[in-house]
């Protein structure tokens, strides 16, 4: 099993109006809106013929920006603002000879961005990266990588960071283990970097999840096989905006045996949270320090697999967009109520029968904040494109009769943590102070912890090194695989040429009025 490409995609405004994008049983797209109360109010169908793939995002300007591919073969892209979608077909992909999945849109300032896997149907285990982006004077096509996708394949994880550039994660079948790699896409002089092993090459690597945090530090989890059982894995890149950033080592955040699958990270305020499946619950694991450590909740959360979905989500709610960091969500649509795993994204809605409560540590419930519209049009390019589930720590929630508001409720949030905040500063003065009062210690005594800061760069300064190395092995490989095939064609054609050599000798000795001193010098020609 693979973290598959979702076909569930939720919208929310800067009116925090929801929209859920799903394919109905014949392949057509349909929409449904919710109120920002998590009301259903209608459904409508946007295509009325099938499509092989979609996708859909939303802009700074809550325009929704949706493409899918038709059965036939036609890209077509729609628009939609002041409450009407346009749309027109931008290209006709051979589906005859390939095969498109696992699309992509991103809106980013002025530029569009599509990313998508393709495979030639005449070699299925190889594919390709394809990445196509326009704006109003041009669109440029490129291929970000070619790879081997192995016999399981999963689609690549993809987040954005504060500059607009594009960071992808990709599983490369190498050797015999399936590896993770990275590439990244600047969004200055319009360049992919070359794919980057950062996976252990003696383990097999599955399951990837990629997120950047609001600081911009890009994490990443995934599964590697342990001892029959699958085991959750966490790296992090500190502040990807750095040249000289670099990934950290890999770390196990989960039990050995608890083999965990699927996992997923969100940014929620201050925590970190991963979520993984395990049989019929979540498991949750979560960061109060962007990844530095990790705990985990006690408490788990049984679901019916059946209902739960997969969601890719994007949001234009300021306090949303200010606080947390969320591609994809598990949740589900009960009772035509918005349902998600982890966050307080949507409230209950009282027309129906509320989901059971889900528990995380440290929730904080985000305010609906309205914010105007912006009077800045967006410049596509194309002209004229024709249950919530409430979470709260253990023994802390509020009694239902006391009802404050949202607003106040994050602003006595926000004061508890500076107070903690400022306690944790006065401790550390107090620190300071009694080591100043304390006597100087020996200048021949070595300080232990310049010792273990020495071990640590040591440490560090070991594993980039150790990376270096198996990446050029991994280079000399490809290159030894090149070689070894362009001998193997030398060879055919000495083969070649000697039963050439053969037929033209039997054919001179046929022949008596050739001289044998001009058969020895050809002979010599070909030896």
């Amino acid at each position: 099993m693979q973290l598959p490409s979702p076909h569930y995609y939720l919208i929310k405004t800067k009116t925090n109006i929801t929209y859920y994008f799903h394919l109905k049983n014949d392949k057509t797209i349909a929409i449904k809106t919710f109120t920002e109360n998590n009301i259903f109010l209608d459904e409508e169908a946007l295509a009325c013929k099938p499509v092989l793939d979609f996708s859909v995002t939303i802009d700074k300007n809550d325009f929704i920006h949706l493409i899918c591919i038709t059965l036939e073969g036609n890209l077509i892209y729609y628009i939609h603002q002041k409450d009407k979608w346009k749309h027109r077909q931008i290209s006709t992909l051979d589906i005859k000879s390939n095969h498109y999945r696992n699309l992509l849109i991103i809106t980013n300032n002025e530029n569009t961005h599509l990313l998508c896997n393709k495979t030639n149907l005449t070699n299925p285990g190889i594919t390709s990266i394809e990445h196509m982006y326009w704006n109003n004077q041009s669109i440029k096509k490129t291929t970000v990588t070619t790879y081997l996708p192995g016999k399981y394949p999963s689609p690549f994880q993809m987040d954005i960071d504060n500059n607009g550039n594009i960071h992808i994660i990709y599983k490369v079948l190498h050797q015999k283990n399936n590896q993770l790699y990275y590439s990244c896409f600047n969004l200055i002089n319009k360049k992919w970097s070359n794919g980057e092993i950062i996976s252990n090459l003696n383990e097999d690597h599955s399951h990837p999840h990629m997120l950047i945090d609001k600081q911009d530090n890009l994490h990443l989890v995934w599964c590697t096989i342990e001892d029959n059982n699958f085991t959750l894995k966490y790296k992090r890149r500190v502040d990807i905006l750095d040249k000289r950033s670099k990934w950290s080592s890999s770390r196990n955040i989960s039990d050995k045996n608890s083999n965990t699958l699927a996992p997923l990270l969100l940014q929620d305020g201050l925590l970190l949270k991963i979520f993984s499946k395990q049989n019929n619950r979540i498991n949750i694991v979560y960061s109060e320090d962007l990844g530095s450590t990790w705990s985990t909740s006690q408490i788990h959360k049984s679901y019916c697999s059946d209902e739960l979905l997969l969601l890719k989500y994007s949001t234009n709610n300021d306090f949303e967009k200010s606080n947390t960091s969320i591609t994809h969500i598990y949740g589900s649509l009960l009772n035509n109520s918005i349902s998600v795993i982890g966050t307080n994204l949507f409230q209950l809605s009282d027309k129906k029968e509320s989901p059971p409560a889900s528990i995380s540590p440290q929730e904080e419930t985000p305010s609906a904040i309205e914010v105007p519209t912006s009077n800045q049009t967006l410049n596509t390019g194309i002209d004229e494109v024709d249950d919530s589930i409430k979470l709260s720590e253990e023994n802390k929630t509020l009694p239902s009769e006391i009802a404050l508001d949202t607003n106040i409720k994050v602003l006595v949030q926000e004061v508890q943590s500076y107070i903690s905040k400022m306690a944790l500063e006065v401790e550390k003065l107090e620190d300071k102070n009694k080591a100043s009062s304390s006597p100087p210690p020996s200048s021949t005594a070595e300080d232990p912890s310049n010792s273990f800061s020495d071990l640590q760069k040591r440490l560090i300064s070991l594993n980039n090194d150790l990376i270096s190395i198996e990446t050029e092995h991994f280079e000399l490989q490809k290159q030894l695989d090149d070689y070894q095939k362009k001998i193997y064609t030398i060879e055919d054609r000495m083969i070649y040429f000697k039963r050439q050599l053969l037929e033209f000798e039997d054919q001179i000795m046929k022949t008596p009025s050739i001289n044998t001193n001009l058969i020895h010098k050809i002979k010599n020609i070909f030896k």
